[in-house]
């Protein structure tokens, strides 16, 4: 089973890959989902977890599907 601390790092590097490969500045992103951009830092450095509102705001700034931020079920 995954553990909640384990479920953050995947969130907060999927978050941090779709970002860059987007070419997206965490300003932006912040600006796009209504955030500040201390929130989009603290979430991508995992030193906060967000909830499930928060994943589809950040999920539909960056222009994905809210499960491209979850982890891999296998």
């Amino acid at each position: 089973m995954l553990g909640k601390a384990r479920f953050n790092q995947i969130i907060a590097a999927n978050l941090y890959r779709l970002r860059k490969e987007k070419g997206i500045a965490q300003d932006q992103l912040s600006e796009d989902c209504g955030f500040f951009r201390t929130y989009v830092s603290l979430v991508e450095n995992c030193r906060k977890s967000p909830g499930s509102y928060s994943i589809y705001r950040l999920a539909k700034g960056l222009g994905v599907s809210v499960n491209e931020l979850f982890p891999k079920i296998v």
